[in-house]
């Protein structure tokens, strides 16, 4: 067992014999699972520098140092903060309970990791691994939570609901900010610092992969999954101007055509 797209086990493929219930020929459920991979580019810096108040301002209890981003190529630093998720009806093993655990961690005043991406039903817990208090909250449409106060080595959890982003802070630590996204499916990914994705074992049918980074938005793409066919979502990350109120425009026309 492998662990790919969000840490969701994806077993390996063994074949499987007939049954009177199920004949290996025959049942949806042994259809030959494919892959919908692709590449992000993204041409320039996106995340705007965080400005963070010097630690005496509001500092709470022992000093902790801030942490710091590891130095590394500003644009596979964006590419890594793309999350990429299917979006629209899925087939019923796909929206099934995730049982993999999550964790944002709390340490040297930072969310670790700063961006998560879940499935709807997952449980993600809040671990504080600095010698002071935090209190995690979140006043986000997808999620609304307040944690409370507590110190180092207690963890605090939240059931995610609801798909969407929901945006994540410290009552105690204003620099403090983190991002979940939580998925609609299992069907998820987090892309590499190359920009690669994969969303492995995805059955045969038509479906909507989105892209999403916190500095650029929402962007879609329309792919067919076959029997014996993989897909490719390939993804500029920002759309050029013109090109990006096209896509919204179609986007919206879409969305009201579906109501």
């Amino acid at each position: 067992m492998v662990c790919v797209a969000g840490c969701w086990p994806v077993l390996a493929a063994t074949p499987v014999a007939d049954t009177p219930e199920c004949p290996a020929t025959g049942c949806a459920a042994n259809v030959a699972a494919q892959e919908i991979s692709g590449m992000i580019t993204v041409n320039r810096k996106l995340t705007k520098p965080s400005v963070t108040a010097t630690v005496s301002m509001y500092q709470r209890g022992t000093a902790v140092g801030l942490g710091k981003d590891a130095a590394e190529d500003p644009l596979a630093y964006e590419r890594s903060r793309v999350v990429i998720y299917l979006e629209g009806p899925v087939p019923a093993d796909g929206a099934a309970a995730h049982h993999a655990s999550f964790r944002m961690e709390q340490e040297n005043r930072r969310f670790s990791p700063d961006v998560l991406v879940v499935p709807v039903g997952a449980v993600v817990s809040f671990p504080n691994m600095d010698p002071i208090f935090h209190n995690i909250f979140s006043l986000s449409k997808a999620k609304e939570f307040d944690l409370g106060s507590y110190d180092k080595g207690d963890s605090r959890s939240v059931t995610f609901t609801k798909p969407g982003v929901v945006y994540v802070y410290c009552h105690l630590h204003p620099n403090m900010e983190g991002t979940i996204v939580v998925a609609p499916s299992r069907y998820f990914a987090q892309a590499e610092p190359n920009g690669r994705f994969r969303l492995p074992a995805v059955p045969p049918g038509e479906y909507t992969v989105v892209a999403w980074h916190k500095a650029a938005g929402f962007f879609r793409k329309q792919v067919v999954v076959g029997p014996g066919h993989d897909a490719t979502a390939d993804f500029l990350i920002p759309l050029p101007a013109e090109t990006q109120k096209q896509a919204d425009s179609t986007h919206a026309m879409q969305h009201m055509g579906g109501h």
